[in-house]
């Protein structure tokens, strides 16, 4: 979302015609496009058929949806852009334009509301590691949340929005919403960096507990499967930390330092912040590194249990040798 909040005819009209500003909106449309085939192939490939937990599992089939029907959202916004521009109608409809925006703003809180889910989710893993496969699932729990927080939130930051204003694009957020915007990118960049932190303190301590040896070998496949789940929430919180901060520092920047060449050319200013938005190429590529994450922490899995594997029979060979000793002194 940016933070334009008025548009005049003139101003729209020639925003409609702005080569560059149409040239962005296809740019994120292909990479929103994009986006759907490679989640669907990491979902079919990956998380289909795994066996990591339903609740972990859970979080990353919502977190996936909302960012695919994001991407529908975005392409849609952009057609009706287009159908614009063909049918000579300036202004988007105001219900249209409440309906797409106010969507927007929950699918990033929901976003950042399912990340935090996963850090929890992860720590109780983490802390129940022997006790955690039989747990029974959190689903309605965890939807309660991702719904009701997300909406609260929505409540509280465009109770006052003016979408009686007239506007151009989707992502122009409405008069009276700008304080709240910005503290709402403050907030979702400091949980997602202080998310990123704890996660990496759990994968530190599932490793420190993998190289304990006072765990059978069913709760040491476990801590391996933990692992493998807190590096797949590890690139999606990193792509997000890295989105979350590129576009929320950018949005401010353009909206706080007055920069000439923007307040002259008011059209490379919207054409500017479209592409500046992050998410769509964000989607594309957060599903590609998370696979690339997988294989290998499961190649490092393969390779660990081959060697327990081959330490316990090692450790039997050698008791089956003692024992052998022992018979025939004693015999």
């Amino acid at each position: 979302m940016s933070y334009d909040t008025s548009y005049t005819v003139e101003e729209c009209s020639s925003l409609l015609q702005y080569i560059p500003f149409r040239i962005s909106l296809l740019f994120h449309s292909t990479a929103a496009i994009s986006s759907f085939f490679t989640t669907f192939y990491f979902l079919h490939k990956h998380i289909h058929s795994s066996p990591i937990h339903p609740n972990f599992k859970f979080l990353l089939l919502v977190y996936f949806f909302n960012s695919y029907a994001r991407g529908v959202f975005f392409v849609g916004s952009v057609i009706s852009f287009f159908y614009r521009i063909l049918s000579d109608d300036i202004f988007m409809n105001p219900l249209v334009f409440q309906l797409l925006h106010l969507f927007f703003a929950l699918s990033m809180i929901i976003d950042g509301t399912i990340k935090v889910l996963l850090i929890l989710e992860r720590g109780v893993a983490t802390r129940r590691v022997e006790r955690y496969e039989g747990q029974s699932s959190k689903k309605w729990m965890y939807s309660v949340i991702i719904i009701l927080f997300p909406v609260t939130i929505i409540c509280i930051v465009y109770q006052n929005a003016d979408f009686s204003r007239q506007s151009c694009f989707a992502f122009f957020a409405p008069r009276n919403t700008e304080n709240g915007i910005n503290l709402l990118f403050l907030v979702a960049f400091t949980f997602a960096f202080a998310a990123f932190i704890v996660l990496r303190w759990l994968i530190r301590m599932n490793k420190k507990k993998l190289g304990l040896n006072n765990f059978q070998l069913t709760a040491r496949y476990q801590i391996r499967e933990n692992l493998l789940c807190s590096h797949l929430a590890s690139s999606v919180l990193l792509t997000s930390l890295l989105v979350t901060t590129f576009y929320g520092l950018s949005m401010i920047t353009l909206r706080l330092a007055h920069f000439q060449v923007f307040q002259d050319n008011r059209e490379f200013f919207s054409t500017m912040k479209v592409c500046l938005y992050p998410f769509a190429v964000g989607d594309f590529i957060i599903p590609m590194y998370s696979g690339w994450q997988i294989n290998r922490c499961k190649a490092a899995k393969l390779a660990f249990l081959n060697r327990d594997v081959t330490d316990c029979r090692e450790r039997q060979k050698t008791t089956e040798a003692y024992e052998g000793m022992l018979r025939k002194q004693w015999a």
